[in-house]
């Protein structure tokens, strides 16, 4: 077993003494149970989780110091650095001298190894992700520790394209990258083609009136034709129904000129000598060199 097992099982032993046979007590022994199981195979990424599970039971202090020691193992040092500085805030009344002086060497021997990195956008609510892991959003409330380095940040809202950025991280600098998100273009909706489309619906709608018109004149034409009425009536009548039908028949044709002349221009092959987009720009901040694209 490691060293980080043995002290992590030695402490467990401790809690479960202290709390008793509650039933607290007994999800506590669980969960403590289970991170010592996970750290005889080695395995800190179960100990960890068992251990954060643990620490929504119990606000005992020595949980994070677990957690810390857990965060160094997985090679997650910017996190094992908050767990620490939030272990010697809880615990500075009521821990053990020794494993104080542990977790502030721990934290020590880390915090020299990592830079601080401010990540500033306009605008508010974007998602901030380092290394494709989120850290926060915008504003952010807090600087980012990271290794030193070069990581890749990233900026991401709904309506906006992405920004991304590669920035070098020096250890004890602090860095700040300005990332700049675009909205994204609305597709707008080309004139020409609304009216195409509009005079489409207007060309049927003037067909069918045609038709119904058509077939009237020729049942009225029958009827006084091959019926018994012949009088000036039924007559007037069927002249008036042939002429709306000739009114109507004429403006779907129009319609349908227009179209076509319509069709023509909305379609039409689009024009070259499009703007070339934007080179990529080159930004130089304190502690770091900055290519965004």
């Amino acid at each position: 077993m490691t060293r980080l097992g043995a002290l992590v099982v030695w402490l467990w032993a401790g809690s479960v003494t202290a709390q008793g046979v509650s039933s607290e007590a007994e999800r506590l022994d669980e969960r403590m149970t289970a991170a010592a199981r996970a750290l005889r195979a080695g395995d800190y990424a179960a100990a960890l989780e068992a251990f954060r599970e643990a620490r929504a039971i119990s606000d005992r202090p020595v949980l994070l110091f677990n957690i810390g020691m857990c965060y160094r193992e997985l090679d997650d040092w910017p996190a094992a650095v908050d767990a620490f500085d939030e272990y010697l805030a809880a615990g500075r009344e009521t821990e053990p001298a020794e494993r104080l002086a542990e977790a502030a060497r721990q934290r020590s021997e880390m915090a020299e190894q990592l830079g601080e990195l401010d990540v500033e956008v306009a605008v508010e609510g974007a998602e901030l992700a380092v290394d494709g892991r989120v850290v926060g959003a915008t504003p952010a409330a807090r600087s980012v520790r990271l290794r030193a380095g070069t990581h890749r940040v990233t900026a991401r809202r709904a309506g906006y394209a992405e920004a991304r950025v590669e920035v070098a991280i020096a250890a004890g600098v602090r860095t700040t990258v300005e990332l700049g998100l675009v909205p994204l273009e609305v597709p707008q909706d080309d004139p020409l083609e609304v009216w195409f489309w509009g005079l489409v619906c207007t060309t049927g709608a003037f067909g069918l009136a045609t038709a119904g018109l058509g077939t009237a004149m020729v049942l009225l034409r029958d009827d006084y034709l091959l019926g018994d009425r012949r009088d000036a009536a039924l007559y007037e009548r069927t002249l008036d129904v042939a002429l709306a039908a000739d009114v109507a028949l004429g403006l779907t044709l129009g319609a349908a000129v227009a179209t076509g002349l319509l069709a023509w221009f909305a379609w039409a092959p689009p024009g070259e000598g499009a703007a070339p987009e934007a080179e990529p720009a080159l930004v130089v901040v304190p502690g770091g060199l900055v290519l965004t694209w």
